[in-house]
């Protein structure tokens, strides 16, 4: 008796989740007679969902603006999780003025939740109302923070993110009527279902054809869980964290926030750039008035562990 093993499909992008099912549309082709007379109520169905997923596809890769509106979308994202670090750090602040500020502002951005989970259009739409709330209402509380850069960064970034969503709305006529999620659902309904006859015929071992899909298909699922499961990797091992000097900061009596640059290395691999947010978060201490500051870094998403640096602060 045997068994398709599980695919984890979340973890698949969509590129990887469409060359599975046209590889299992060719493997089906070329399987037996009797395992084809058992899925063959659900090939109409199959065929039709694949051939969607394949409209997609091509749109997708066809579009020029796909990388370039994830690149700008990227940008929000880090310039965002940069201002959240230095909100998070300021509610710690010895002045109560800071405190008071941060803590408005953290209330604010909290109403928006995490926006970079959000569709493209919707994320657009609350990225739109905090620039709102940071030139206007918390326009105080943007200075009395040392944010304005950052805000400057965000609209530069917004700007750019939100012109490419409208060069790419000029494209919706080629776009098909569906999205990728849709025919992702749809395509893996028809193959949870092939997959319970498929397992069924095994163990009633009434012919070998299951049995030899199975053994054919299998490597591929193993590969495919393989190349997109997580190996965490700790940071506390200092032959492997890189983390950029830290030059001395100016004492400005708010917080002082540094936002670390830190590289992952492993063997002979390139060292890999670390995203603040994704693969690590920060916590401070002792940066507001001048002398010897402490932040530690603390592994998240693919990394664990934690790893402290200390920074000057210094009159100016």
């Amino acid at each position: 008796m045997k068994n398709l093993h599980h695919l984890r499909f979340r973890r698949l992008l969509f590129p990887a989740h469409f060359d599975f099912f046209k590889d299992v549309s060719i493997q089906l082709a070329a399987a037996g007679n009797a395992l084809k007379t058992a899925v063959a109520p659900l090939m109409p169905e199959f065929n039709a969902a694949l051939t969607l997923e394949d409209a997609v596809m091509q749109w997708v890769r066809k579009s020029v603006l796909t990388a370039r509106i994830a690149e700008a979308d990227q940008t929000v994202d880090r310039v965002l999780v940069g201002i959240n670090a230095i909100v998070q750090a300021s509610l710690h602040a010895s002045s109560a003025t800071v405190v008071a500020a941060a803590e408005r502002v953290h209330i604010m951005l909290k109403e928006y939740g995490n926006v970079a989970r959000e569709a493209y259009n919707e994320e657009a739409g609350d990225v739109r109302a905090i620039l709102e709330h940071f030139t206007g209402a918390s326009a105080a509380d943007v200075v009395t923070l040392g944010l304005t850069t950052w805000v400057t960064d965000l609209n530069t970034g917004f700007n750019t993110f939100k012109n490419l969503l409208r060069q790419r709305d000029t494209e919706q006529g080629t776009k098909p009527a569906y999205t990728a999620t849709d025919v992702r659902k749809r395509i893996e309904t028809v193959w949870h279902q092939m997959v319970y006859i498929i397992d069924a015929h095994s163990v009633v071992g009434e012919s070998t054809d299951f049995d030899a899909f199975i053994d054919l298909l299998n490597p591929t699922i193993d590969r495919l869980n393989a190349q997109f499961s997580r190996t965490v990797k700790d940071l506390s091992e200092d032959d492997h964290t890189v983390i950029e000097p830290i030059p001395a900061q100016l004492y400005t009596g708010a917080p002082v926030v540094v936002i670390p640059v830190v590289y992952y290395h492993e063997d002979d691999n390139p060292p890999v750039a670390l995203e603040l947010g994704k693969d690590f978060s920060v916590t401070y201490k002792n940066n507001v008035n001048a002398g010897m500051a402490q932040l530690t870094i603390y592994g998240k998403g693919g990394y664990k562990g934690q790893v402290g640096r200390a920074f000057d602060i210094v009159n100016g």
